[in-house]
C-alpha cells in the first residue's frame, strides 16, 4: 500500500514550546480499503521532521469515507517546556522593532479625489484604482512610505571553541528562511541576516565564546486580501516576494487618460530555506 501526506493550508499552528502540524492522508489507489490501523502505519511512514519540538502525539478522524482521507493532527514539544533546543551555552533574547522605507504604487484606498474648478469633465472626480501618482502615459510614480520593521538577536554564550565547522554552518544559513518553526515564528517567517562570533583564550586555552545571531521577521499571510482576487485564496509566507501583473487601459475619463488595470497577482520565491535551529546546535 502507497499513500499521501500533504499537509493542509493554514496547517501549523504553533507557541513557543510547542506545535500542532495538520495533513490530509490518503491512499494513492481510491479503490483501495484503507483503515485507521493502516493509515496510522503509513502516517507515522509518511511524517516528516517538521520541528525541533519532540514528538509528543498524533490522532486521525475520517473526514471523506470514499475515497478514503484521513485527518491528521501531529503535536510536538510540551507545554511549558524549552522553547529552543538544547545548546552548551546561555542564550540571551534581544529585540528591535523600528520602521524602515518601502516604495509603494498603490494606496490600501482613496479617501478623497478633488478636481481644480477649471478641470474639464465637470464634477466627475478622477479615480486611478488606488494607484498613487499616475501620469499621462499610465505609469505609476507611486510614493515612499514607512512600514514597520521586526529584528531579533540571540546572544549564545558557551565554554570552548567556535568549530571551522559551526562557522560554515552559519555561512551557509545566511539570508535563508526557516523551513521549520523556529522560536514559535511559523515557516517561512524568520529570515537569518548572520553573525558575529568571539573566543576568549586563557593560558592558551579557550575559555569563553560569544555568538550572536541576527534573525529579521515578517508575518504569513495565509489568506491575503488583494482587491479584485476574491476567488482566489492568496498565501504569501513572510519573506516571499509579492507583485501585481498590470496593463495600460484607456480610461474614458472626464478627462480621457490611461491608467494601470491589474490582470495578475504572483507571489515568488525568493529566498531558500533552511531549519534556523541547526544554528542553536554549537557544533
Amino acid at each position: 500500500m502507497t499513500a499521501t501526506l500533504e499537509l493542509r493550508k493554514q496547517g501549523i499552528k504553533a507557541t513557543d514550546t510547542t506545535a500542532t502540524y495538520s495533513y490530509l492522508l490518503k491512499s494513492d489507489d481510491d479503490n483501495e480499503i484503507f483503515p485507521e490501523t493502516n493509515a496510522r502505519t503509513a502516517a507515522l511512514d509518511l511524517l516528516p521532521d517538521p520541528t525541533s519540538f519532540p514528538f509528543a502525539s498524533m490522532s486521525l478522524d475520517l473526514l471523506v469515507d470514499e475515497p478514503v482521507v484521513w485527518l491528521v493532527e501531529v503535536n510536538y514539544g510540551t507545554p511549558g517546556g524549552s522553547p529552543v533546543p538544547s545548546t552548551d551555552g546561555d542564550i540571551d533574547f534581544s529585540f528591535d522593532i523600528g520602521t524602515e522605507t518601502r516604495h509603494i504604487t498603490r494606496s490600501l484606498g482613496n479617501i478623497g479625489s478633488y478636481k481644480r474648478d477649471d478641470a474639464p469633465g465637470g464634477d466627475v472626480p478622477y479615480d486611478f484604482d488606488d494607484y498613487i501618482n499616475v501620469q499621462d502615459d499610465g505609469s505609476v510614480a507611486g510614493a515612499d512610505i514607512l512600514i514597520p520593521t521586526a529584528q531579533f538577536t540571540l546572544n549564545v554564550n558557551f565554554v570552548g571553541v567556535i568549530s571551522e565547522a559551526y562557522q560554515l554552518k552559519v555561512k551557509n544559513a545566511v539570508t535563508k528562511t526557516n523551513s521549520t518553526i523556529f522560536r514559535g515564528r511559523d515557516i517561512g517567517e524568520v529570515l537569518f541576516l548572520g553573525a558575529t562570533g568571539s573566543t576568549r583564550f586563557s593560558g592558551g586555552s579557550p575559555s569563553q565564546s560569544n555568538i550572536q545571531l541576527r534573525f529579521a521577521e515578517r508575518q504569513n499571510q495565509d489568506d491575503a486580501a488583494i482587491d479584485g482576487f476574491t476567488g482566489s485564496t492568496i498565501e504569501i509566507r513572510g519573506w516571499d516576494l509579492a507583485w501585481q501583473y498590470t496593463v495600460n487601459e484607456e480610461f474614458a475619463g472626464p478627462p480621457k487618460s490611461i491608467k494601470p488595470k491589474p490582470k495578475g497577482f504572483l507571489v515568488e520565491l525568493i529566498y531558500e530555506q533552511t531549519d534556523l535551529n541547526e544554528l542553536l546546535v554549537l557544533t
